[in-house]
Formats: structure tokens, C-alpha cells, sequence
């Protein structure tokens, strides 16, 4: 209901509906214990984040990387050089930038 009427975004939402899912469990069904559910939950939330996390890192510091040796100002030297026609120029970015995305992710790409 908050996302449809702008009062918060998915982000958000996702942590309104753990706020009320904790608080219905713990008070309503009182059903929810502290040591026996919580921790175990939180540490597999931990692990799940932390892995994406680290990804994302990796990717974020190979695209600076790419940045500091100055690959993308290589790479189209290297291009412009190759051909003078406009079509032929268009199918080498769409090619250098499908082959770079199966690597970095598209903001690094």
C-alpha cells in the first residue's frame, strides 16, 4: 500500500513489511523468539548480502581500474582509426560494448 500511494520506495517497503512481519510474530502470535529465530535469520541475511556485496565491489574497483589506465579513451583512438564510415563505426561500438558488457557492469562498460 505505501509504494502505491508514494509514501516510500521498494527499498523501503522491503523493510516496512520486516518491521511488520517482527511485529506481528513477536506480539500478535508470539510465536517469534529472539535467539531461537532472529540470529539465525540475520546471519543468513549477512552472508547473502555480504556475497553480493563483495561482487559489486569487485566490479565498481575493475571499472576504475579500466578508468586510471585510460582503456576507454584507447579504445576509441583505436576505433576512430579503423574506418572513416558511420555505419561501420556504430557496429564496432555495439560489438566492443557487448563484449566489454559480458564483464563490467554497464556503468564501468
Amino acid at each position: 500500500m505505501g509504494i502505491r500511494f508514494s509514501l516510500f520506495t521498494p527499498s523501503e517497503g522491503g523493510a516496512v513489511a520486516v518491521l511488520y512481519c517482527f511485529i506481528i510474530g513477536t506480539f500478535v502470535y508470539k510465536r517469534l523468539k529472539l535467539k531461537e529465530h532472529l540470529i539465525p535469520i540475520l546471519l543468513d541475511s549477512i552472508a547473502g548480502t555480504s556475497s553480493v556485496v563483495l561482487i559489486m565491489v569487485a566490479a565498481n574497483t575493475f571499472g576504475n581500474y579500466m578508468s586510471w589506465i585510460n582503456l576507454p579513451k584507447i579504445v576509441a583512438s583505436g576505433m576512430l582509426s579503423l574506418t572513416q564510415n558511420k555505419y561501420v563505426f556504430l557496429l564496432l561500438c555495439n560489438l566492443i560494448l557487448l563484449i566489454m558488457g559480458m564483464f563490467l557492469e554497464g556503468g564501468a562498460a
